[in-house]
């Protein structure tokens, strides 16, 4: 049976998916919904990811870096609030998300426990979206490193190594003048949340 399924075709059927006006979560993201409303100040869902960025780099062109990665993932930049029919995922505009992200200077030993502090705040995903970025300015090397952190609600596992990789190609095309170019991606994840 594995061998006869792994020959078939993939389906194409998500790409085809029309999002609706209200978009249902999925069964994973209404479980960390409702264990998020229950503790919107744990942090126990967190994902954190640290991401050092050279000295001689405009704090303002590593955020237009990120706020690339956000434009190209609907999931970063949304929220789930709650109606008479339950949770429902709002995808928020990218001019809104990360307006205003804190910035510090630390000392090289002391980074440790200023990414985890950085992680350590809980999210109302039924509030605000459940990304959060803080940079860091280490003070011995002039290096910025920058902190994201996401809730599981919009991000699991698999998707760490895309979103370092999408904001590594970000920032080096910003750091050449230019907004990255890649391809538009085939399906976000309100589509996978309607079709499932």
């Amino acid at each position: 049976a594995i061998d006869a399924s792994s020959a078939s075709e993939p389906s194409l059927e998500l790409l085809d998916t029309v999002v609706p006006g209200r978009i249902p979560p999925s069964y994973a993201q209404q479980r960390l919904w409702f264990l998020n409303q229950f503790d919107p100040a744990s942090p126990a869902y967190n994902m954190p990811v640290a991401v050092r960025v050279g000295a001689a780099d405009d704090p303002a062109m590593v955020l237009t870096a990120l706020r690339d990665v956000i434009e190209r993932h609907e999931a970063l930049r949304t929220y789930y609030p709650s109606d008479d029919d339950g949770p429902r995922q709002v995808v928020r505009p990218t001019d809104t998300v990360l307006v205003e992200v804190p910035e510090r200077t630390v000392s090289e030993r002391d980074l440790d426990s200023a990414v985890a502090a950085a992680a350590a705040e809980g999210f109302d995903v039924s509030a605000e979206v459940p990304i959060r970025a803080t940079l860091l300015n280490v003070h011995e090397s002039g290096d910025t490193v920058v902190v994201v952190v996401v809730h599981h609600i919009s991000m699991d596992g698999w998707s760490v190594d895309p979103l370092v990789r999408d904001f590594a190609f970000a920032h080096a095309s910003r750091a050449a003048g230019h907004a990255p170019t890649w391809p538009r991606l085939r399906a976000q994840y309100g589509q996978y949340a309607v079709w499932n």
